[in-house]
């Protein structure tokens, strides 16, 4: 039997706790959008269900999206140390 390295990354708590703020914000600037927009209630709440799935899965459940922000992070970090 070989010995393969583990090909799963494990995040920390900083790194989940990134990834809640991005969803918590990006949420909360669709549900803002979806609420200016005159719909009717029925399809106001169809889009917003919709931008709550699909927010959780790209913000908590997709590797190549978590790696995209975990990228903007780290851009961040460096910019404000910087200064």
């Amino acid at each position: 039997m070989k010995n393969e390295p583990d090909k799963r990354i494990k995040r920390g708590e900083r790194s989940w706790n990134y990834f809640w703020m991005m969803y918590a914000l990006t949420l909360a600037f669709t549900l803002s959008i979806i609420n200016a927009i005159p719909f009717c209630w029925y399809w106001k709440l169809t889009v917003i269900v919709l931008s709550f799935l699909l927010l959780g899965w790209l913000c908590l459940l997709n590797a190549w999206f978590e790696n995209r922000i975990l990228g903007l992070q780290v851009k961040l970090e460096t910019k404000w140390r910087k200064i």
